[in-house]
């Protein structure tokens, strides 16, 4: 819109024109991007595929991790509602002491030292409740990652012919009995790994919000503080998946997720990011396809309500973005479980690759078959070679 729109004088012209010129480049730059990852990239897709169609079969055996990641969708946002009134009362509790001078208050020369301001909020309660948040979000969510990666454990090695009598369909004891045990033998793995992240979390917001950070120390920190807690939710994303498969604790999954990079690391790391973008893609169109469909909702039912077009372009804005919002929380609820069930699969992989092929799935012969043809110099005619299958038996 900006760049079509129509330019009443020469100076806006041009402004108009700049803008589209930095738009063309910006376009031109990321489709070279584009084209190199595809070729670059080009000869891991095929293997990357059959992870992410297993895990959809999966998935589909056992549709009632879907139903648990819609329930824990609605515990955090009942959580977070506890927080907000907790938060908001420890915040008029401050109010309600006496002020004292401003320059007792602030030390810096940016804000005025002359009257009366209201007291330092409680730093260690505020610091306790943010980690609290941060700590029982964490706890849910990975309870339903660890959840789907019991039940896909327990659907790779079960027999395809006997699929429904053990999975149930909608609800079944696949889903319940790796809830059970993600809610008792292994929550104290999964609440010691959140709350490691949490940690993290909750010194990046301290980091964030803090007042005085002015200098380039403070940026730094700030920055790894961020990339040491995205490295571990990613590092957690791995460890739950053994918690959930094998029942082990936090630390002996841990131990097993850096022998299983050191084993199979880029191939591990190059399928899952491939997967993860092309969930990402899905994400933005489901968000992208719920917007469209609330404007059009919108054209259809609301044309006449509005007395000038200005209202109406904004009526039509704000109902692409509440649509985009609302695809976006639903997509990614339903995905969330499709990625879990995608590193489950891979890790069921690189730990059984010679599995006895009667009592293996047809999935993974498909696998084995694909990964031949993506590394031939690990796999010679679908079989391992000696050294492989000695580094595989050692990661088991």
């Amino acid at each position: 819109l900006i760049v079509s729109a129509p330019s009443s004088d020469d100076d806006e012209g041009d402004v108009h024109g700049s803008i589209a010129g930095s738009f063309w480049l910006m376009a031109a730059v990321f489709s070279l991007m584009s084209i190199c990852y595809y070729y670059c990239y080009q000869r891991f897709m095929p293997f990357a595929a059959i992870n992410l169609k297993t895990a959809l079969t999966a998935v589909r055996a056992n549709m009632g991790l879907f139903f648990l990641s819609v329930g824990a969708l609605f515990a955090i946002y009942a959580w977070s509602i506890m927080w907000a009134i907790a938060m908001g009362g420890i915040m008029y509790h401050d109010q309600q002491k006496e002020q004292v001078p401003c320059s007792q208050k602030y030390n810096d020369d940016y804000v005025s030292h002359d009257g009366m301001c209201d007291q330092q909020p409680n730093a260690i309660a505020i610091t306790m409740l943010v980690l609290c948040f941060y700590w029982t979000q964490q706890v849910i969510q990975n309870t339903v990652h660890t959840t789907t990666a019991g039940t896909v454990g327990s659907w790779w090695v079960r027999p395809a012919e006997v699929d429904y009598q053990s999975s149930g369909g909608c609800c079944g004891q696949d889903v319940s009995d790796s809830l059970y045990r993600s809610c008792t033998y292994s929550f104290g793995s999964i609440c010691f790994g959140s709350l490691l992240v949490a940690i993290l979390q909750t010194l990046e917001n301290m980091a964030r919000n803090n007042r005085n950070r002015r200098d380039i120390l403070s940026i730094v920190i700030q920055c790894l503080i961020m990339c040491l807690r995205a490295w571990l939710e990613y590092f957690n994303s791995w460890a739950f998946c053994y918690v959930g498969i094998y029942g082990y604790d936090y630390v002996t999954a841990g131990r097993k997720v850096i022998e299983l990079f050191k084993a199979r690391g880029w191939t591990t790391l190059i399928t899952d990011r491939l997967v993860f973008r092309v969930l990402i893609m899905a994400n933005l169109g489901t968000a992208a396809l719920s917007g469209a469909l609330c404007v059009l909702l919108m054209l259809f039912l609301g044309i006449n309500k509005f007395h000038s077009k200005d209202d109406w372009s904004i009526a039509l804005v704000i109902a692409f973005w509440v649509g985009f919002v609302i695809g976006l929380i639903i997509s990614n609820t339903v995905l969330f479980v499709v990625e879990s069930a995608v590193r489950t699969v891979m890790i069921c992989f690189c730990e059984q690759p010679m599995m006895d092929p009667q009592q293996a799935r047809p999935e993974l012969q498909e696998l084995k078959e694909t990964y031949a043809a993506t590394y031939p110099d690990i796999f010679r005619f679908g079989r391992a070679r000696p050294d492989m299958e000695m580094a595989e038996r050692n990661v088991v």
